[in-house]
């Protein structure tokens, strides 16, 4: 908690505005219903109902607390951004798309169902053939982390390890909730030369890591981290799993980086007289002190785990079959094109869209997903294309009144307004709960000077979603354009409750306090808006503005 506190005092922010968190019962993003909350040391985690899809989702955040730590924001970020590129594997809880709430980042991910590892020991010794299984599973998923973005954990444990009823394992957490940087832009796999690049962090960029499991590198500052370094740790969980103990134990951190760094640990079987023959072998190798001597891959440590498993068990456990239809291979280009869309790769993301088109033609989802691709691309009317053909595939009610609505926006950027209205009202006679249809509503009017209408639309988007900062924001602006500057002030505000890192409601704010001549309270909203976004044209003007002298701040 001392490095926390450390980087929350450095904040020298005036104000205390951290943000919203959700809690049990709330619906988030009229989407997600919160069923339970889960935290840890940076990570909040929302298990939830995804009303769309009726399925069950968790979705990952910082906690308020970090609003105003950059450092940690980008770090998560950063790791979001590495787990979204795993792309789907068996053994690792998926990351499906990068969506932003209240005015943070929130990985949506695949919901387990079952128990963490820990809590399986919890509960008491584990047979031989679980932890074996395990085991090989862990490797299988951590093998493909390194193959597909050359990934290290950081901090592979078994509270990071989540077991399904039918006894897969699948490694979670890639080092979010430590908020460990990497030194490598990762792209699939592969540098921007295209060839394989390892990432390679330090032990001086970790917050901290969970200390019975840290190599002896990761406690050494300035020591290179690598593949080896999650497998001491694997070694860590094997002795743990197999003996029912920690192999080092300490009452402080010093004490116990020694016993890592320099004491060999209790040969597994001198504490376990009846532990299976070969077992000694595969984790004192894991558990060496150099990084050279351990296994050089999690392949070469499944090799040893197989042999294990066929020497006393009879058979190797089997990988599992992957099905390869026309409909699994469209699903899988769908999911990639969403990543893509997280990561703003929008060209990367029409391209798979439209593979997914061409292999299931039929799919409406397809259809949508790669008109508001085309749209990040500013390909207005291709994207009006797509969503034409997407209602005539008899799409769900969900997807028409998002395809409407979809619509409306693509013809409000090609400034057809009339169009736009149309199809805002066609979104809303199918459900007049559509917040964005609202939202469209209000632009436009805003756009044919008419504040008022466009007030009383974004008043009745705030009702339906009460922590949608953009509403809020909005309702601010068109009440400054109502001349209501006061009014005005306590939207901008409530804006800021929900993010207070938005810095338009921050120049919204400083134009409200302008038009009330608060020249002093005008310059310091200004202020905090060109600090949170350097290139916002709006903070730029406004600081000219309010200083009276028309020069660019610096």
């Amino acid at each position: 908690m001392a490095i926390l506190d450390k980087l929350l005092s450095r904040s020298d922010d005036a104000d205390n505005l951290k943000g919203v968190e959700f809690k049990v019962g709330d619906i988030i993003d009229q989407r997600y219903l919160v069923r339970n909350v889960r935290k840890g040391f940076m990570g909040l985690v929302y298990i939830a109902r995804d009303l769309r899809s009726e399925q069950t989702v968790a979705m990952k955040t910082f906690q308020a607390k970090f609003t105003w730590v950059d450092s940690a924001i980008a770090n998560f970020t950063r790791e979001a951004e590495v787990w979204m590129r795993l792309g789907s594997h068996p053994n690792i809880v998926e990351a499906t798309r990068i969506v932003t709430i209240a005015g943070r980042p929130h990985i949506v991910m695949e919901f387990v169902p079952g128990v963490s590892l820990r809590e399986m020991m919890r509960r008491g010794r584990l047979r031989f053939k679980h932890i074996v299984d395990f085991a090989i599973q862990i490797c299988w998923g951590m093998q493909y982390a390194y193959d597909r973005c050359n990934l290290i954990h950081r901090d592979l444990k078994p509270d990071n390890v989540m077991v399904t009823p039918e006894g897969i394992a699948k490694v979670t957490d890639f080092g979010l909730a430590q908020g460990a940087s990497v030194s490598t832009k990762v792209r699939w796999g592969h540098d921007s030369q295209h060839n394989e690049s390892k990432i390679v962090t330090h032990a001086s960029d970790l917050f901290g890591g969970s200390q019975p499991y840290m190599s002896p590198e990761q406690r050494a500052p300035g020591t290179p981290l690598g593949t080896t370094s999650d497998i001491y740790a694997m070694g860590v969980m094997l002795y743990e799993m197999m003996i029912g103990d920690l192999p080092f134990k300490a009452p402080t951190v010093a004490e116990l980086t020694h016993l890592h760094c320099n004491v060999p640990p209790p040969t597994p079987s001198e504490v376990r007289p009846d532990l299976r023959r070969g077992c000694d072998h595969v984790i004192l190798r894991c558990l060496a002190k150099k990084a050279n001597d351990r296994y050089q891959s999690f392949d070469e440590l499944e090799h040893d785990l197989q042999w294990l498993r066929k020497y006393h068990l009879g058979e190797e456990l089997a990988r599992p079959t992957v099905s390869i239809s026309l409909e699994t291979q469209a699903a899988d280009l769908n999911a990639k094109g969403i990543v893509h869309m997280s990561l703003h790769e929008y060209s990367a993301a029409v391209k798979c869209f439209r593979q997914a088109t061409e292999l299931e033609s039929g799919r409406a989802t397809y259809w949508l997903n790669l008109g508001m691709s085309q749209v990040a691309l500013l390909a207005y009317n291709d994207a009006l294309k797509s969503y034409e053909h997407a209602l005539t595939l008899h799409p769900s009610r969900d997807e028409e009144v998002r395809l409407h609505w979809l619509a409306g926006e693509s013809h409000e950027y090609l400034y057809q307004l009339r169009e736009a209205l149309e199809d805002y009202d066609a979104a809303l006679n199918l459900d007049k709960k559509e917040r964005r249809a609202w939202l469209g509503r209000g632009r436009v009017y805003s756009a044919l000077a008419l504040p008022k209408e466009a007030f009383q639309a974004y008043e009745y988007a705030s009702k339906l979603d009460p922590n949608d900062p953009i509403t809020w924001r909005s309702m601010g602006y068109a009440s400054l354009e109502l001349n209501q500057a006061k009014q005005a002030l306590y939207y901008f505000d409530q804006a800021l409750k929900v993010n207070p890192r938005d810095a338009q409601s921050w120049c919204g704010k400083g134009q409200a306090f302008l038009d009330l001549k608060k020249n002093n309270d005008a310059l310091q909203a200004y202020e905090k808006a060109y600090k949170l976004d350097a290139n916002l044209a709006e903070a730029v003007m406004g600081l000219a503005k309010v200083r009276g002298t028309g020069a660019i701040p610096r």
